[in-house]
């Protein structure tokens, strides 16, 4: 097994973890509520950071065209679920609209 692979199987191991948004916003606090959906897509925002951050890690270690491309489509495809995923809670307000 590669190291990638091991990185990859180690990541996908986290993403199965708890996220701590949930932890933050499930609590008993009324004021703290937050719909099903609204954590789903605080909790994909999470997820993919942590893939966007782990795919320019693993194109930051590798030489071969055929796979540097593959990373390339990968980080722009995870950027692009992230765009709408962030835009979706600025509409709903879960997030800052920093610019």
């Amino acid at each position: 097994m590669s190291k990638f692979e091991i990185a990859a199987t180690a990541h996908a191991g986290t993403l199965r973890k708890s996220s701590w948004v949930r932890n933050i916003f499930t609590r008993n606090s009324s004021k703290n509520r937050l719909s099903e959906e609204d954590l789903e897509f605080l909790e994909a925002l999470e997820i993919l950071k942590e893939d966007l951050a782990f795919a320019h890690n693993c194109l930051d270690g590798i030489t071969d065209p055929i796979l540097i491309d593959g990373y390339i489509y990968e980080i722009q495809a995870i950027h692009m679920k992230y765009q709408y995923y962030l835009q979706r809670c600025k509409e709903k307000g879960l997030v800052a609209d920093m610019f």
